[in-house]
């Protein structure tokens, strides 16, 4: 909980304040166990972070992360957007994606291609007073793309909640993603196109889902720069 208090002289209350310096951290899944690998991907020092966002929004083939600032109570503060360089991360903050008049604070944010241009946009909000946004990707020089709308199954009509979706490029390099949120805080969205960044690639060798009741579909060579759909939906 939290709130603002105007017109006082002095007020005591009997809990701890807020920490506005607390650590985030990265943890590398092993397999077997988790691995602090903060240091070594540049993770920013201190703050006071709500959530975090998931996504390629370069198309570069590596997921980056938009960290969403708790900044002040009624400001909003540049939230944080760390490109993941596949050996750490870049951080920057002059991205245009926050409203410094917005009264509120950070809070979280989903990433999905609105305008179906092949870039991951951002629908980011904000708390208590403040207001959601919505705000288009215009990166340029982006890599290429391909993005599968993961229906229900065909056989039982599973939705597509948590199913599994896994391509092979014509080089050999293997992505992996499940149908789920982008971004968990608050929120329990479910983002059923699942994008891929693909760099300079152009072509897929073959693609693969996997719905949680086991039911398979498989594709054959595909082509970049394109949305495929697994059935009608229900």
């Amino acid at each position: 909980m939290e709130f603002s208090l105007t017109g006082l002289n002095n007020v005591t209350y009997d809990w701890p304040a807020n920490n506005r310096n607390v650590q985030d951290v990265l943890l590398i899944n092993k397999g077997t166990h988790f691995e602090n690998a903060s240091q070594a991907w540049n993770i920013p020092q201190g703050g006071n972070h709500w959530g975090v966002s998931r996504a390629d929004f370069n198309n570069d083939g590596k997921q980056d992360l938009f960290v969403h600032r708790y900044g002040y109570l009624k400001e909003r503060v540049a939230d944080l957007l760390l490109l993941n360089t596949g050996e750490g991360f870049e951080l920057l903050t002059a991205h245009g994606a926050y409203d410094v008049n917005d009264t509120g604070h950070g809070d979280m944010g989903q990433a999905f291609d609105f305008n179906n241009d092949g870039l991951l946009d951002m629908l980011n909000g904000s708390e208590d007073t403040g207001k959601w946004y919505l705000y288009v990707n215009q990166a340029k020089n982006a890599g290429n793309y391909i993005q599968f709308q993961v229906g229900y199954s065909p056989k039982k009509g599973v939705d597509p909640l948590s199913a599994e979706v896994t391509i092979e490029t014509e080089d050999g390099k293997r992505f992996f993603q499940t149908v789920g949120s982008t971004g968990e805080v608050h929120s329990q969205s479910v983002i059923n196109t699942v994008h891929f960044g693909l760099a300079k690639r152009n072509k897929i060798k073959s693609a693969k889902i996997v719905w949680r009741n086991g039911e398979v579909m498989n594709f054959g060579s595909l082509q970049a720069n394109a949305k495929y759909q697994s059935a009608a939906s229900h």
